[in-house]
This record gives structure tokens, C-alpha cells and sequence, in this order.
């Protein structure tokens, strides 16, 4: 229902800020949160799965300001402190999908400017 209640406002309002400041204003904060206390790089499918649903619906600066200031970095202490001896899922298994699909979201990004 949200979504589809999205997409509507989204197609009336798409031009303007009046779509894409509320939007910053109410999605990204409960993203953040979400993302930070939730969301395990080690299981990137959620994430991509939240990138693959809402990404359209969500203007091109809000997805590439996720993906630099809440996803990137904590997949980089992740992989920091990912150690080999310690880990029983090894670390191509997340990181190359997860990259690979991550890549993709940021090309989006930069050819909508």
C-alpha cells in the first residue's frame, strides 16, 4: 500500500521538491535507523531487496546519499573486520554479490544527473 501510495505522488509531484523533500524528511531518517541497527552486510539480500522495491521510488539523490552515507559504510567495517579465522561464511560469498548489485544501484544514480 505504501508504495503504490508512492508511486502515485511520485508521478503527480516527480518535478519538484515537493516530492523529494518530504521524501528525504520522512523515508531517510527511518532508513538510517533501520539500516544501522538492522541490516547485516554479511546478508546483503535485504538491502538489495529494499534497493530493487523503493529505488524507483525514490529520487536519485536520496538512493545515492543511502548508498554513500548508510550502506557503504557499514559494508567497509564489515569487511574490516572480517577475519578468515573467525568467520564461517567466507567472504566472497557476501561481498561480491553484494557489491555487484550495490554497483549498480550507484550507476543508476549517476546517469539520472
Amino acid at each position: 500500500m505504501v508504495l503504490r501510495l508512492l508511486s502515485s505522488w511520485k508521478m503527480l509531484l516527480d518535478t519538484s521538491t515537493a516530492y523529494s523533500q518530504p521524501v528525504s524528511e520522512v523515508i531517510l531518517a527511518h532508513l538510517r535507523r533501520s539500516v544501522i541497527n538492522t541490516w547485516e552486510p554479511r546478508d546483503p539480500e535485504q538491502m538489495l531487496r529494499f534497493i530493487e522495491t523503493w529505488g524507483e521510488l525514490l529520487p536519485s539523490p536520496i538512493v545515492k546519499t543511502v548508498l554513500d552515507t548508510i550502506v557503504l559504510p557499514k559494508l567497509l567495517t564489515a569487511i574490516e573486520s572480517w577475519d578468515q579465522r573467525l568467520e564461517t561464511v567466507p567472504i566472497h560469498v557476501w561481498f561480491i554479490h553484494g557489491c555487484h548489485c550495490l554497483v549498480r544501484s550507484w550507476k543508476v544514480c549517476v546517469s539520472d544527473h
